[in-house]
């Protein structure tokens, strides 16, 4: 691989982990602003979504860290999970 090639990848790996962290933080800002019961996530999920659908965003934009994060992340979604239902007590 030539070190244009390199830059490229990291390139893509840039972008679409900025389009992810930046939805999610539009929907972390949406859910203080707006008051209601639904995490953060949620919203950022559901912008994320609406980019994608509407072609706003091309989903190879954020492919790379998609692929990456939900391929080794599993584990540390389920731990979380796990910790919130604890603490919610509904166990």
């Amino acid at each position: 691989m030539t070190v244009k090639l390199y830059f490229r990848v990291i390139l893509e790996y840039l972008v679409s982990f900025a389009v992810i962290v930046g939805c999610l933080q539009l929907g972390l800002a949406l859910q203080n602003l707006s008051g209601l019961p639904v995490p953060g996530t949620i919203f950022g999920m559901l912008i994320l979504f609406g980019l994608l659908a509407s072609k706003v965003i091309p989903a190879r934009w954020v492919e790379p860290s998609a692929t990456l994060l939900t391929q080794h992340d599993f584990p540390v979604y389920s731990c979380q999970r796990g910790s919130d239902e604890s603490l919610a007590g509904d166990c």
